[in-house]
């Protein structure tokens, strides 16, 4: 009796799971084009906007603080943001400002 319970379920499941073995499964690549609307370009620190150099160079806190690298970051709708990361001793500070040198806080 148990041996035939086992069977029946066993041909349920397979039932159950076989229409589900058939739908196509989406690349990686497929997924990622999905999740990456933005375009993201590194930069040469000397090569961020004058506005957001000028940012940088007025904010007491991190104007002597040495840029570890720099990017520019284009949105799907074609507005950009710039992200500069800056280095404290070992440690990571991240700043993002848009292209008139407004810093955007998260």
């Amino acid at each position: 009796m148990k041996k035939q319970l086992l069977i029946t379920a066993i041909f349920m499941l397979g039932l159950f799971v076989s229409p589900l073995m058939s739908m196509p499964i989406p690349s990686l690549k497929e997924s990622l084009d999905f999740i990456n609307d933005q375009e993201k370009v590194q930069l040469d620190p000397n090569h961020l906007p004058e506005k957001v150099k000028n940012t940088i160079e007025n904010n007491e806190e991190i104007k002597d603080l040495p840029i570890t690298q720099a990017w520019q970051i284009i949105e799907e709708d074609g507005t950009s943001h710039f992200k500069v990361k800056f280095d404290i001793g070992g440690e990571e500070l991240i700043k993002i400002y848009d292209p008139e040198g407004k810093e955007i806080i998260d």
